[in-house]
C-alpha cells in the first residue's frame, strides 16, 4: 500500500465519521444563549474583527468585486478637503470589499505639507476626556498602537484604536453604515459614521490613524469629538 492509498483510506475514513455524527445529539446542541452573552459575542467578533492583528492586510489578495476609489489622489478633491474640512497628511487609498462589506485605506505616503499647517501633534496616546460613568475594561498596548474599551453598561460601549502609520499598511473598517459625514478634529479631515444604535469617527494626524466608537451612549457625536479633541489640548 503506497501513500497515495493511505491518504484516500484516510480521507475516507473521516468523512465516514463526519456523517456519522448526529448534530441533534450533541452537548448543548438544544441550548437557548442569552441576549447578553449574544452580545458580548457579537462585540468580541466585531473587535477582532477591526482591532485583530489581521487588520494589517497592506497586501491582502484583492478580489475582483473590490472597487478601487484613488480618494485623495485627485487634487481637486484633496484641495476641496483641506479648505473645508480640514487637513489629512496623509495620501491614501479606498478600497471596497463587497463581499465582506469593509472599506480598506491603504496608504501611500505622508504629504510634505505638514509643516506648513501648524496642525497641533497629539499630546497623549488616548483620549483624556472619558464619558463620565465608563470604566475601562480592556487595555491591549502592541508595538504600532493601542486598543481600549470602557463600559458602563453592558449596552453602553466605547471602544478605541490607534495604529501608527507606513506606507502600504492598509487598515479595514466597516463599510455597513446607514450614514456618513465629514468631520474635523483640532485641523484634521476625518470621517464620522452612524450604524444603528452605534456611531464611530476615523481621522489620521501625522503618524497614527485612529477611530474610537461608541454604543448606546447619548450625544454620541458630541461625545466622540471630545475625545478625539481630548488627545491635543
Amino acid at each position: 500500500m503506497d501513500d497515495d492509498m493511505i491518504k484516500q483510506l484516510m480521507t475516507a475514513y473521516v468523512y465516514a465519521e463526519m456523517d456519522a455524527l448526529k448534530p441533534e445529539l450533541l452537548e448543548g446542541y438544544d441550548h437557548e444563549y442569552s441576549k447578553r452573552y449574544q452580545r458580548k459575542i457579537r462585540r468580541v467578533l466585531w473587535s477582532e474583527k477591526y482591532f485583530g492583528k489581521r487588520l494589517r492586510l497592506g497586501y491582502a489578495v484583492r478580489r475582483a468585486a473590490i472597487v478601487i476609489l484613488a480618494v485623495l489622489g485627485v487634487a481637486a478633491a484633496t484641495e476641496v478637503t483641506a479648505k473645508v474640512l480640514g487637513f489629512n497628511p496623509w495620501r491614501y487609498l479606498l478600497w471596497y470589499d463587497s463581499q465582506d462589506k469593509m472599506e480598506g485605506w491603504n496608504f501611500i505616503n505622508k504629504s510634505e505639507e505638514i509643516s506648513d499647517n501648524n496642525l497641533p501633534e497629539a499630546i497623549c496616546e488616548m483620549p483624556q476626556y472619558i464619558p463620565d460613568g465608563m470604566v475601562e475594561t480592556i487595555k491591549e498596548t502592541t508595538s504600532t498602537g493601542l486598543d481600549i474599551e470602557w463600559e458602563k453598561t453592558k449596552d453602553e460601549v466605547i471602544q478605541y484604536s490607534s495604529e501608527l502609520l507606513e506606507e502600504d499598511l492598509t487598515i479595514w473598517y466597516d463599510n455597513e453604515y446607514q450614514e456618513s459625514m465629514p468631520i474635523n478634529i483640532c485641523g484634521y479631515s476625518g470621517k464620522y459614521c452612524i450604524k444603528d444604535d452605534s456611531s464611530w469617527i476615523i481621522w489620521t494626524d501625522s503618524s497614527y490613524n485612529y477611530m474610537i466608537r461608541c454604543y448606546s451612549i447619548p450625544n454620541q457625536k458630541d461625545e466622540l469629538l471630545k475625545m478625539a479633541e481630548s488627545m491635543y489640548r
